[in-house]
């Protein structure tokens, strides 16, 4: 894995944890798990946006070195260049993925704010439109999962 995946992945755990630890110690009840599916967008969305700030301010240049036989045929020289790339605009993949899940965020902590205000007033009584909330909350945190996943096997490979 590149260095700078691994501190994006570092510093959205930790925020992870945090914002959870915080939520499990304010309620303590089975509320939480209401939470869960913000907190992994939340996660996601943090990581996205570590990874887009990383892409955009890392210098893309690299190092090439030949190793060839002194012309006096002992020892050896060692040159070493700079390959500059031309194109020094970075691709806005992380940018977007970060955008998207900024979204994905908001729109899961609105509804599982519906469902949680519905799940403390009421005594677990939920109607279909709950039941629907709770699957596209689901689906959300899904496709959370997905992206990390996606980004993570790019980002091994490349």
């Amino acid at each position: 894995m590149r260095p700078n995946l691994i501190q994006a992945i570092f510093l959205a755990s930790i925020l992870f944890v945090i914002e959870f630890a915080v939520k499990y110690v304010a309620f303590e009840n089975s509320s939480v798990f209401f939470r869960i599916g913000p907190s992994i967008c939340f996660w996601a969305t943090a990581l996205f946006f570590s990874l887009s700030i990383q892409e955009n301010v890392k210098f893309r240049g690299r190092t090439t070195q030949t190793i060839k036989k002194k012309s006096s045929g002992y020892g050896i020289e060692i040159d070493y260049g700079i390959i500059v790339p031309e194109n020094f605009e970075s691709s806005p993949k992380y940018t977007f993925l970060f955008v998207m899940q900024m979204c994905i965020w908001i729109v899961n902590l609105v509804i599982s704010q519906k469902v949680l205000k519905k799940f403390i007033g009421l005594n677990n009584c939920f109607s279909a439109y709950e039941y629907f909330l709770i699957g596209i909350s689901i689906l959300l945190t899904g496709y959370s999962i997905g992206a990390i996943i996606s980004v993570l096997r790019n980002e091994i490979h490349d």
